[in-house]
């Protein structure tokens, strides 16, 4: 008796692929628009997140973040993650306006080890140790005294989390991205996410000044105010220039650490 053969499912495999956009259009067209440069999403696929597996999720969250943090002046990303990838999920530089011209000049910028926390679990402090393993292991061109550690997440520092970056004796900052889709915003799937918060401790501050935070921007929308965070230095919006230009009616609001 012949037996009938079941169906294969068809498994979305991770590439190892540092082209953000691409990557980025083959991720989100999944149960979304099928060719690029489709319309932007309608409510029927809003969440096309929902409907793959947890690695499709993180490696999507990855290139998400990895295609949304220059706007804070970090550049040169290149996505590490696999197996023995100790932690790292991407590595790079940060470029910010408080440098000096001389020191922009001579190097890329302050080294940074990347990590992505694409899960929604309420973050514990138990993510620094994370971060702090995952700098302590990473290549010898990430190995200096000035080496900071990125946590992007999609939830809000918590107090223990917080606190656990204050003690932390390693240069710590904060980010939390979140997906676009997931809140809901009509743009096209080439935009980067949206930051909604950052932080950092005393050793990042140490390195890149007093004079240069996080700050909220808002900007009037038909359905109300969209909030995305940027980097205030002396008292004014700084954005690469990549960004610089923003949307009309834009209203800065700055709150220092946030």
């Amino acid at each position: 008796m012949l037996l009938a053969r079941p169906a294969m499912r068809r498994r979305f495999r991770k590439p190892f692929d540092n082209n953000i956009e691409r990557y980025l259009m083959v991720a989100y067209s999944k149960k979304g628009p099928a060719v690029a440069g489709t319309p932007a999403p309608t409510a029927a696929h809003k969440h096309p997140l929902n409907y793959r597996s947890t690695v499709e999720i993180g490696t999507a969250y990855e290139n998400l973040c990895a295609f949304t943090l220059p706007v804070l002046g970090f550049h040169s990303l290149v996505r590490t993650g696999g197996r023995s990838d100790r932690g790292i999920d991407l590595l790079g530089y940060w470029l910010p306006p408080s440098l000096t011209l001389e020191q922009s000049q001579q190097t890329k910028g302050i080294p940074v080890v990347i990590q992505c926390k694409s899960h929604n679990r309420k973050p514990g402090p138990e993510w620094i140790r994370e971060i702090e393993g995952a700098v302590a292991g990473a290549p010898e061109a990430w190995q200096g005294p000035d080496t900071m550690g990125v946590l992007c997440a999609k939830r809000e520092v918590t107090a223990g989390v917080r606190q656990a970056i204050k003690r932390s004796y390693r240069g710590v900052i904060w980010v939390m991205i979140e997906d676009s889709l997931e809140l809901g915003l009509e743009q096209d799937l080439m935009q980067e996410g949206q930051i909604m918060q950052m932080f950092w401790n005393e050793k990042v501050a140490s390195v890149v000044g007093e004079d240069l935070g996080p700050g909220a921007v808002y900007t009037p929308t038909p359905t109300g105010t969209k909030k995305a965070v940027r980097l205030v230095w002396k008292g004014r919006l700084w954005e690469t220039r990549a960004r610089k230009g923003g949307d009309e009616g834009e209203e800065e609001i700055f709150g220092g650490q946030n």
